[in-house]
């Protein structure tokens, strides 16, 4: 016993220090494939992951014990992850220039509306499926981190920052669509608690809270209130790296700086492999050769893979016609065309709109020709943008 334990913190330490988080996350997404297709393996996957336990929490009905907690609670701390970034970003890192934002800012406008129309024109007779026209919007930032970290000795610096920039504002456009579009059954007495949260929590910011305890609380509080409004709870996610400060110094350590460096870790090697073997599970055992016609899938196809760089790459030139000269000097057309096809990697965010849009028609195909869709068309993506990008600057 003493001897497991001890090979068990072992490779915790390994894991921990070593790994990189990025090529984790693909080893962890192809394990899953194995399992989830393997005959041996796959219903003990399916049961562990809709696991049928029904609990009661001041009043709240839960169900699907892992598949909730993952999605709804443990990908809240994504979201808060991701918004501490944006913030750094902003005030200390590449996003401070205003001027340089601009041009990328843009392009993610047309990677987000021309994906959606070509998912919507192919779904637009189905009520139930075009409501997932979200899914082919959004770009997973931690795989194109990862293609990025692999041709880190070819490419330059401003097409780093071009890429990065883009797929920041491709995560806000997916936190606002997710906060607009995809909530369920509206309460407004609840949805009015969750308001009085958010004033408070915005209280809390302007007299410098330095009470951890009590933000962390409030977040609580705002989750279940958002739960139980109809809004996504995820969101909290939102409001909390929000009102959080670079003005909490604690301990002579901003809230800020010491959220993040706790919850880097935590999101990168806990919550985002964990989130990949929920949701990642495809069993192409229960797929057709005619599902790969299906309108659905087409669509999330074909917005991700040709929808993403054309809209990226067509609002760039518009951008730079209108302005008359490119932002990013050494970038030309097809540098942001190979930058728009590593955009079609929507992975995470992907599934995770997937999950939203289907969850309540109770039809399991549905789900899995949707993660089909998503994982073809973001495998190809990120096959040729590897292989383009490399051309394009090794050279260089």
């Amino acid at each position: 016993m003493f001897l497991f334990f001890y090979i068990m913190i072992k490779c915790c330490r390994f894991y921990f220090n070593k790994i990189n988080d990025n090529y984790f996350l693909l080893i962890v997404f192809f394990i899953t494939l194995l399992v989830a297709n393997n005959n041996y393996t796959k219903k003990i996957y399916f049961s562990l992951i809709y696991l049928p336990y029904n609990f009661n929490v001041l009043g709240f009905n839960f169900s699907y014990i892992t598949y909730f907690f993952v999605n709804n609670f443990l990908m809240t701390f994504f979201f808060f992850k991701v918004i501490l970034e944006l913030k750094y970003e902003r005030f200390m890192g590449f996003l401070s220039n205003n001027y340089v934002i601009f041009l990328p800012a843009f392009a993610a406008l047309g990677g987000m509306l021309l994906p959606g129309l070509i998912f919507y024109l192919f779904n637009f007779n189905n009520l139930i499926i075009r409501h997932g026209w979200a899914i082919p919007t959004v770009t997973d930032i931690p795989f194109v981190i990862c293609i990025l970290s692999i041709l880190n000795s070819y490419i330059p610096v401003s097409f780093r920052t071009f890429l990065l920039i883009l797929s920041v504002f491709d995560d806000i456009i997916a936190i606002l669509i997710i906060a607009i579009f995809y909530n369920n059954n509206i309460s407004i007495f609840f949805l009015f608690l969750s308001f009085l949260n958010i004033l408070f929590l915005l209280f809390l910011y302007f007299f410098k809270n330095k009470s951890l305890i009590i933000y962390l609380f409030c977040g609580l509080f705002l989750w279940f209130m958002l739960l139980k409004s109809g809004i996504h709870p995820t969101m909290t996610g939102l409001f909390m790296g929000l009102f959080s400060s670079e003005r909490y110094i604690i301990d002579n350590v901003s809230l800020d700086r010491m959220l993040y460096s706790n919850l880097r870790t935590f999101v990168d090697k806990i919550i985002l492999p964990i989130f990949i073997f929920v949701n990642s599970g495809i069993c192409f055992l229960h797929v057709h050769f005619k599902d790969f016609f299906s309108f659905l899938f087409l669509g999330i196809f074909f917005g991700l893979f040709l929808g993403k760089p054309i809209g990226i790459t067509f609002f760039s030139w518009i951008f730079t016609k209108f302005k008359n000269k490119n932002i990013l000097i050494d970038l030309n057309i097809y540098n942001i065309l190979s930058a728009g096809i590593i955009s079609g990697i929507g992975f995470t965010m992907s599934i995770f709109i997937i999950l939203l849009s289907y969850n309540n028609s109770h039809d399991l195909l549905l789900i899995e020709i949707a993660k089909l869709g998503v994982f073809l068309s973001s495998l190809i993506s990120g096959i040729l943008g590897y292989l383009m990008i490399k051309r394009q600057f090794k050279k260089n």
